[in-house]
C-alpha cells in the first residue's frame, strides 16, 4: 500500500455534470460517514490507520447535499 496523501473526496453534481474537490491529501481513504446532524464528517484512511474528523461546515454542507442529490 502506498502511503502518500494523494486521495481526494469529490462531489459530483448530477444536474450540471461538474465535479469538484471537497477534501484533498487523504491517505487511501476508503470510507466516509456524515454525522446524523451533518455537523461533521468521518473519513477512514486505511494506509495510515486513522479516522479523520472534518468539522468544516462547508465540507459537511457539500457532502450532505451530495448525499441528498444522490437520493433524488
Amino acid at each position: 500500500l502506498e502511503t502518500r496523501p494523494n486521495g481526494r473526496l469529490l462531489r459530483y453534481d448530477l444536474k450540471t455534470g461538474q465535479c469538484t474537490t471537497v477534501l484533498y491529501d487523504l491517505y487511501l481513504a476508503n470510507g466516509l460517514s456524515l454525522s446524523r446532524d451533518q455537523d461533521f464528517l468521518l473519513i477512514a484512511e486505511m494506509s495510515v490507520a486513522r479516522i479523520r474528523r472534518c468539522v468544516s461546515m462547508k465540507a459537511a454542507d457539500v457532502v450532505g447535499k451530495m448525499l441528498l442529490d444522490a437520493t433524488q
